[in-house]
Order: structure tokens, then C-alpha cells, then sequence
């Protein structure tokens, strides 16, 4: 059990072994801790760990996140038009209820159960909150706070209700596994000390920031693609807990290469390849004797959602005129 330093702080207060190799007990697990492992894969698929070390650090599930709050603005009383902000990024609120809380609705239910089963001033609650948006592409933003901004052109992309829960199941994993804080801690000093240098050099080499970022955004991409396989692992437990066919979630990247969807969640054809064959190998080793047919691939509410939106664009294509 490795400790962190607040806590070896707080063990010695009361006069207990602070140190990292303090002995291990299962109770010092919770949904926060942290751990890493180094072993060896077996023939039946399972991992043999050689060892395994556990981090428990509160500062993942106790950090401030109220700067980024979502601030909705309506210009006009009764209007459906406004403006959202979170932090200091803007969006255009699409003008649909409706499909909003359709959304909304959808997102609840996947909400996995152990933070269904937090109090709400727990610090690792996440409270989800779906905004439904106007954008130039297919994006998906999402805050550490639950925060989860949606494009609209979603609808025109997803040919069902699973596969539109399967993204939104991704991003909640994100900020229910604590993505930001994790990539915020890989490589802290020295990325830090990379920014400190190529600020200091910019100023004498105008090319030194640059150089800097590149460096810097390197060094995520090591940890940045392992996060973004662990939050597809994630969302299919949050499917089929919800009761979604999860091979659905392999099918959205079919139906986003169909309609030959732009944005920086989807990225190019070989990398939607990738993370597609990754999601199907994924149900091939784990849930090879599962039978999915009587799980849930669409709903009527889904189709709704989707008249309304186009409802929405008429009306607004409609009063510019």
C-alpha cells in the first residue's frame, strides 16, 4: 500500500506506521483507490501479478472542480435559445427540450450504481448534467464534474438508442474514473519543468514553445490512449447494467464511419477502425458466453428525441426567414 503523503501525514498524527510499506488490508480499498499492477498475461485471458501497488489519494475525489459549473444563459424569457459556459469555453444550447431531456433521461440510466449509491456531498459523487448543443461537427465535451456537452449532430449519426448510450456511457466513465486527474498527475515535474524551460527559452528562441508543446503532448499520448480503452471497457459494464446490447457500442463506430462523421472524438478511418476492433475483442475475451439478444438496441423515445430535433430545425431554418 503505498501512501500518499496526506495520509502519512494524518497516520502519524495518530501515531501509527506511516510508511509506504505500512501493511496492506482490503479495507483500505474504496472507489478511489488506485492501482497498478505488473504481471503476466495467462492463456485463459486473466493476469498473473508478480506485484501490485495500491494509491489511495483523496486529492482525485476532493478536488475543487466549481470553476467549471455550467452557467446557462436565455437572451429572451420563453426562449429555448441561449448560451451555455463551462469554464471559459461557450456553446450555442440547441433549441429542443424535448431531446434534451430525453438525454438527460437516458444519461441517469446509466449512471453506475455504486455513484447512484453515494450521498451527494460525498466528494467522489459525480452529478451528471447533459446539455444538448449546436456544433460544427460531432464532439462530445466532457468536465470532470459530469459536466456532459453534447452535440446535436449525434442524432443524425446513431442509428439506435445503444449506440448513443454507449458514447454517453464513455464519457461518463471518463470523468467517473477520474481521467483529467490522472492525466493532470502522469509526469507532473517534469512536464512542469518542460513548460517552466520553454517559456524561459521562448522568449531568446521564438520556436522553443512550440517545440514544448509538441514534448509535452508526447508525453500524454503514453497514458491518453490506455485511458481511452479503460473508459470502453467501462461503458460496456455501464450498458449492460442499464440493460444495453453492448455490441452496439462496436456498431456506433460503423455508423459513425458511414456517415463519415468529423470530430475530435472520432479522429481518422484507421483510428475508428482501431478502437472498433478493440471494443469487439474486448466482448469476444470477457463476454464470449453471454447471450445479449434479449438486451435492449433501441426505444421509441429514441425516435421521438430525433423528430424533435428535426422539428427544432425547421422552426429555426423557418423564423429566418
Amino acid at each position: 500500500m503505498k501512501r500518499s503523503r496526506a495520509e502519512r501525514k494524518e497516520l502519524r498524527k495518530e501515531g501509527l506506521e506511516a510508511d509506504d510499506d505500512s501493511t496492506f488490508s482490503p479495507a483500505d480499498i474504496d472507489l478511489d483507490t488506485f492501482a497498478h499492477y505488473v504481471g503476466v498475461r495467462q492463456t485463459d485471458h486473466s493476469i498473473l501479478v508478480k506485484t501490485i501497488e495500491f494509491l489511495q489519494d483523496r486529492a482525485a475525489a476532493e478536488s475543487d472542480w466549481s470553476l467549471l459549473a455550467a452557467k446557462v444563459v436565455y437572451p429572451e424569457a420563453n426562449s429555448d435559445s441561449g448560451t451555455l459556459t463551462v469554464d471559459e469555453k461557450q456553446y450555442e444550447i440547441f433549441p429542443s427540450p424535448e431531446a434534451e431531456g430525453y438525454l438527460n433521461k437516458l444519461g441517469a440510466s446509466l449512471v453506475p450504481a455504486h455513484q447512484r449509491e453515494l450521498p451527494d456531498k460525498s466528494p467522489g459523487k459525480v452529478l451528471f448534467r447533459f446539455y444538448l448543443v449546436n456544433t460544427d461537427s460531432v464532439d462530445v465535451d466532457t468536465y470532470p464534474n459530469g459536466v456532459v456537452v453534447v452535440s446535436v449532430h449525434l442524432f443524425d449519426v446513431f442509428e439506435n438508442e445503444a449506440q448513443l448510450a454507449f458514447v454517453l456511457a464513455h464519457e461518463m466513465a471518463r470523468a467517473a474514473e477520474k481521467h483529467a486527474w490522472v492525466i493532470g498527475k502522469y509526469r507532473a515535474k517534469e512536464r512542469i519543468a518542460m513548460s517552466t524551460m520553454g517559456a524561459a527559452a521562448s522568449l531568446t528562441f521564438p520556436g522553443a514553445g512550440i517545440a514544448t508543446s509538441l514534448a509535452n503532448r508526447e508525453i500524454l499520448q503514453q497514458i491518453v490512449p490506455s485511458l481511452r480503452n479503460q473508459a470502453d471497457r467501462v461503458a460496456i459494464e455501464y450498458m449492460l447494467a442499464a440493460g444495453y446490447d453492448p455490441n452496439q457500442a462496436a456498431e456506433a463506430w460503423r455508423a459513425l464511419e458511414k456517415k463519415r462523421a468529423q470530430g475530435r472524438f472520432w479522429g481518422n478511418s484507421a483510428t475508428n477502425f482501431e478502437r472498433r476492433t478493440y471494443l469487439e475483442a474486448q466482448l469476444y475475451l470477457n463476454y464470449a458466453n453471454r447471450d445479449f439478444s434479449t438486451l435492449k438496441r433501441d426505444s421509441a423515445d429514441f425516435h421521438v428525441a430525433n423528430e424533435a430535433v428535426k422539428a427544432a430545425r425547421h422552426r429555426k431554418k423557418a423564423n429566418k426567414k
